[in-house]
């Protein structure tokens, strides 16, 4: 701009006729003047000085842009070069061709080769547009080649990290990321904090989101910022396997509680039995043992003695306490009453002999399926078990088991000392209640105030397929 304002603009009012802009538009002799001439003759500066220097700067000046030109298809981007190249390409020849045609009029004015060089210029102006279009060829065919490539790709399900290298290698950008968002910015698959691309970068970033939710973002050349195609595939399949991966990450979690549980069964199905033996071995044995030996005692004793009265009497006693302890370890085991008469008379029996005062209000005779009513009633039991181990002396307990809305529900609660429940470690009743909820479909929340006793309550639906 100053370039013209200095040297072109001033002489538009002092010269008398114009260069000749193209060869097919010379008048020859039967050029007019200069209609916009303010004075009377032409002065010699112009042709002495102005003319000269003017045409030296823009030489340089044209030098320059050749130079600018070139380092900027240098420093582009492999994708950005692709387009790039064809238009800038012609541009540098338009310029080396309008200084070389400026340098050949000043050396040789008139002569075939300044005809030439003014033909070359021409022609470099329809040479642009041609570069052009090639420019947007080459870029059609690129983005085709690289959906085609990246089709291939997907043909089988493809990880975060397979998923780059699949956009990477079809769309020729080796410098693409898959970013996540975390904390209100972006990490990396391993972690790492990625900052957001500043403009004038040469890159970009774009989200990729599963309908409402941000999934992750893609960082890629600043080149493909405008183009649907890549904008739209690489959105799609990024959002299709990050969803994918999250879905797959959430089965292995389950899966792995799954086995988690199904160990924690088994090692409690071992530890119930090894129970059974020692309350069998130390309880029920042990009295009938006894017994054996006393009824030999008895056996030897006079039929009329007293004493063989009162010894009778004796193990009559120890039959009923015999009789009790195998109805202990039953009740234990599974209790018949739940089967016969469901879930509210068998929690009533184990209130009974509950060693904390316990009281219970449910529905009598309501039946449920064996299923559910097996989880609420050892539930329920595990709970009393628990508040005689933690509630402390003096406490009490109150279970209520009620059907609300389509699930049947249940609370146990107690008026002990409570604890704080993040700083206890889960102990196994606590798991064995979640397990056994989660089996049947249901949830558990367990509320706990030192001071304020625990309350743990639990929903369980009526349809198991809710």
């Amino acid at each position: 701009m100053l370039l013209v304002a200095l040297f072109y603009a001033p002489t538009a009012l002092l010269v008398e006729t114009y260069p000749t802009p193209a060869p097919w538009v010379t008048c020859a002799s039967e050029c007019p003047g200069n209609a916009f001439m303010v004075i009377a003759h032409e002065p010699s500066v112009i042709a002495q000085f102005g003319n000269p220097v003017r045409e030296l700067l823009t030489i340089g000046f044209l030098a320059v842009v050749i130079g600018r030109l070139g380092h900027r298809i240098r420093a582009a981007t492999r994708l950005g070069r692709r387009t790039l190249t064809p238009v800038l390409v012609a541009a540098m020849a338009w310029a080396l061709a309008l200084g070389a045609g400026l340098a050949v009029r000043r050396a040789w004015p008139g002569s075939a080769l300044m005809d030439g060089a003014f033909w070359l210029i021409a022609l470099t102006v329809p040479a642009m547009a041609v570069a052009f279009l090639i420019g947007l060829t080459r870029w059609w065919v690129y983005v085709g080649a690289s959906l085609r490539r990246l089709a291939a790709r997907l043909r089988a399900p493809l990880a975060p990290d397979e998923l780059r290298g699949a956009l990477a290698d079809a769309f020729e950008d080796p410098s693409l990321e898959i970013v996540y968002r975390r904390a209100g910015g972006w990490v990396d698959g391993d972690g790492q904090a990625v900052a957001t691309p500043a403009p004038g970068s040469g890159r970009c970033l774009t989200e990729v989101g599963d309908a409402d939710r941000t999934v992750g973002a893609l960082i890629y050349d600043a080149a493909l910022q405008y183009e649907r195609a890549f904008s739209d595939a690489a959105a799609s399949c990024a959002a299709v396997a990050l969803e994918g991966h999250r879905l797959a990450a959430d089965t292995d979690l389950l899966l792995r509680e799954v086995h988690e549980s199904r160990a924690r069964i088994a090692a409690g199905a071992d530890n119930e039995r090894r129970r059974i033996e020692r309350d069998i071995h130390e309880g029920a044995q042990q009295r009938l043992l006894s017994l054996r030996i006393r009824l030999g005692l008895v056996a030897g004793l006079d039929p009329a003695a007293a004493a063989r009265t009162v010894a009778l009497r004796e193990l009559a006693n120890e039959l009923d306490a015999a009789i009790a302890d195998v109805r202990s370890l039953a009740r234990g085991t599974y209790p018949y009453v739940l089967t016969e008469r469901g879930v509210a008379a068998a929690l009533a029996i184990a209130a009974a002999d509950a060693p904390v005062p316990t009281t219970v209000v449910a529905e009598p005779g309501r039946r449920y399926a064996a299923e559910i009513e097996n989880a609420v009633y050892f539930c329920c039991v595990e709970a009393m078990q628990n508040a005689a181990k933690h509630a402390g002396p003096g406490a009490t307990v109150h279970i209520t088991v009620a059907e609300r809305d389509d699930s049947v529900r249940f609370d146990v609660h107690d008026d002990g000392a409570g604890f704080d429940l993040g700083a206890v470690p889960v102990d196994a009743g606590l798991t064995n209640i979640r397990d056994r909820i989660a089996a049947v479909r249901g949830r558990v929340t367990i509320e706990c105030v030192p001071g304020h006793g625990t309350r743990l309550s639990a929903t369980v639906p009526l349809d198991p397929t809710t």
